[in-house]
């Protein structure tokens, strides 16, 4: 038999003192900050009504009592004071298992008391005994080391208390404090946050980010825009990285998309949202866009008068121009065919009573309620119907030279501060025209007698909303992705004049 091999040496791996605390400074943004996040919000998880927090800077002990329903002996050994391990429930805002590193193990010593245990602890060693008398809820206790300024975890205890909005009380050193991150008015929801504007605070450089009432961390904005709130819908787990001072990859791109939003575009992002109305005007369907059906039957035409011409090289050029006139003509009698519609399910429960005469697509008006009298007003004249001919054949003379096949509604908005809209329903495109301000940076120009800038300011508004359906966003991409439209309409210029000749014909 051969000789048993033999073990250089047999351990575990040593934690040293201080390496908690180390590795917490470059883990969070502010640990000072994050500490008293911690605590609140694991008694808040434990459904504690009340939160007292006693800092003494004689001792430089921080104490947090709860009235939750504190911890059984199992959850204590085998959950918190394992790395990584959590017992929380459903609904609970912790659950990572990384907080009891900064509450507990950062520190000189420390010590919990839940229901009849005591736990004494510092690093990563600790002992467990019973209490003589148990208590309700949980007491924690942490001393911090001679580095540490008790007086800067005063003002951060006491701050982030300040940001919390829950029916818990917290009172710290014997002084309650209540919330004063007022979240002002609601101004954007979507599938995973709600976004809250208080316009009125001052001095307000950051957006806060909660969830359940309970602060997680702040970016920075770039500038005083208000107050901003953006309280998160789902769980922290799904949202939230594991020290909670950030946005999980899965969704780092839509909050960094809102961050973009609020810092590039804050006017409209903070401006109150105004009761608003949207109403269909039922008609036929939506409009239909068939470019490739178009384009087979086209080019099987520009063949056929090829041939009879005997056009054979591109070479002729005399001849080419004949056929690029009748070419041109011959897609603008391809237009008139496009008209065709789909019979669609409504978007809107809502089907407004009012009625473009000689317009046959759906059609959406979007305006605030106050103004419904004078909307109505308008919608019954021919300048309605002629621009909802003239905007409808221009959207969809633009999607056709961009080559794009599917379906959109047009309509008006009657927002003072647009010229036009772009909006989706139901993956819909819905392109709106302001009718009021059109050829409205001309003043001198009238658009229903020069038919040519009617034209021309319809087809860069169209061509700006199209290039909507590529990026959110005023920035470079969206002027490259305009720009490459408007090019393509370049060839269509005929057409164009045709679309608002024929709408002006009774």
């Amino acid at each position: 038999m051969g000789k048993r091999k033999r073990n250089l040496a047999v351990g575990k791996v040593e934690v040293p003192q201080g390496y908690f605390l180390k590795m917490a400074k470059h883990d969070y943004n502010s640990y000072m900050k994050a500490l008293p996040r911690e605590f609140y919000q694991n008694s808040i998880d434990a459904e504690a009504k009340t939160i007292y927090v006693d800092i003494d800077e004689s001792k430089r002990s921080i104490t947090v009592e709860d009235d939750g329903i504190g911890m059984s002996l199992d959850t204590l050994r085998h959950k918190l004071l394992v790395l990584g391990g959590s017992k929380k429930g459903e609904g609970a805002t912790g659950a990572f298992g990384k907080a009891k590193e900064l509450l507990f193990f950062s520190w000189e010593k420390y010590e919990i008391k839940t229901r009849s245990f005591i736990c004494q602890g510092a690093g990563a060693h600790y002992t467990i005994n019973k209490m003589p008398k148990a208590i309700d809820g949980t007491t924690c206790t942490i001393w911090l080391p001679e580095e540490e300024e008790v007086d800067a975890y005063v003002a951060h205890f006491q701050d982030v208390a300040a940001l919390f909005e829950t029916d818990v009380s917290i009172i710290i050193n014997g002084e309650k404090f209540e919330s004063r991150l007022n979240r002002g008015e609601l101004v954007r929801t979507t599938d995973w946050a709600k976004v809250y504007v208080n316009a009125e605070a001052t001095h307000a450089w950051y957006m806060h980010v909660r969830i359940n009432g309970q602060w997680m961390f702040k970016k920075y904005t770039g500038g005083d825009i208000g107050r901003i709130v953006v309280e998160l819908s789902k769980k922290s787990t799904t949202m939230l990285t594991s020290n909670r001072d950030g946005i999980k990859s899965e969704y780092s791109g839509q909050f960094d998309d809102l961050m973009k939003e609020i810092i590039v575009e804050r006017e409209e992002m903070l401006r109150p949202k105004p009761v608003t109305v949207r109403e269909l005007i039922k008609g036929t369907g939506k409009v239909k866009v068939n470019w490739d059906k178009i384009k087979k039957e086209v080019n099987d035409r520009i063949q056929d008068i090829a041939m009879n011409k005997g056009i054979y090289a591109l070479g002729e050029l005399t001849d080419f121009r004949v056929l690029m006139k009748e070419f041109t003509e011959v897609k603008a009698l391809q237009m008139a065919r496009l008209a065709d519609s789909t019979n669609g399910t409504s978007l809107w429960d809502s089907v407004s009573s009012i009625a473009l005469i000689g317009y046959k697509p759906d059609f959406i008006i979007d305006y605030v309620n106050t103004d419904e009298k004078e909307v109505r007003k308008f919608m019954k004249t021919r300048k309605a119907t002629i621009l909802a001919k003239c905007w409808t054949e221009v959207i969809r003379q633009v999607l056709l030279d961009i080559g794009w096949s599917g379906m959109f509604i047009c309509g008006f908005t009657f927002d003072k501060d647009k010229k036009a809209a772009y909006l989706k329903e139901d993956s819909v495109p819905i392109i709106l025209l302001n009718p009021h301000n059109v050829c409205k940076e001309l003043p001198e120009i009238k658009p229903f007698i020069n038919r040519a800038m009617l034209r021309r300011d319809l087809v860069l508004s169209a061509c700006h909303e199209i290039a909507h359906m590529h990026t959110s966003y005023h920035d470079s991409s969206f002027v490259l992705e305009m720009q490459h439209i408007i090019i393509k309409t370049w060839q269509s210029e005929l057409i164009y004049q045709k679309i608002i000749n024929a709408a002006f014909r009774k």
